[in-house]
């Protein structure tokens, strides 16, 4: 498919530049949406089906950021898989988070008894110091684009034995450099 057949696979009225927040779908995903929907709509399928498609899509997107299928996690939003995450910490454990991180990516870390420490994105990697038990941080921040300190970051994540939590949502097809564990909403109708 060369790229202007790809682009006829939107059809935006009268054009569409909020993808951050509200991403219209492709043609084709608009039609497999309505076909599940019949299908559920008439009982013609069960979950199993779903559940298939549900793993290719997981497969599909570990070959898109190089890892393996069993590495990524399928969810209705960020901050959905990342509650338990954040719930798991002890109680006053140190959160390094960039001080415009995107709130799936913040949210659950401020809900939780937590010590969280916002900096500007550039800092990130000089806030991580022995006290710190998890960085959350996004590869590109959505409010202005900046792409993040990565390889810093992950450096410093590792030298002080912190989790670390990565959202590719405005990186993944973007950047070159993708992590594991990275979090993606493309073509979905919310911003993960």
């Amino acid at each position: 498919m060369d790229l202007e057949e790809a682009v006829r696979l939107w059809e935006p009225e009268p054009g569409w530049l909020n993808s951050a927040s509200y991403g219209i779908p492709p043609g084709t995903a608009f039609e497999a949406l309505q076909d599940a929907l019949a299908e559920w709509r008439h009982g013609v399928t069960g979950w199993d089906e779903w559940d298939r498609s549900t793993n290719r899509a997981r497969e599909a997107f570990a070959r898109l950021v190089g890892v393996a299928g069993e590495d990524v996690a399928v969810g209705a939003s960020a901050a959905q898989l990342l509650a338990p995450v954040a719930a798991s910490l002890p109680a006053g454990s140190r959160v390094v988070v960039p001080d415009i991180e995107q709130t799936s990516n913040l949210f659950p870390w401020l809900v939780n008894d937590l010590d969280v420490v916002t900096v500007p994105p550039a800092e990130v990697a000089g806030a991580i110091d022995g006290r710190t038990d998890a960085v959350a941080f996004s590869l590109v921040q959505s409010a202005t684009g900046e792409v993040a300190a990565i390889d810093e970051v992950v450096a410093a994540a590792r030298e002080h034995g912190a989790l670390l939590v990565a959202d590719a949502t405005q990186a993944v097809g973007g950047c070159r450099s993708t992590r594991p564990g990275s979090l993606c909403w493309r073509c979905r109708p919310t911003s993960g």
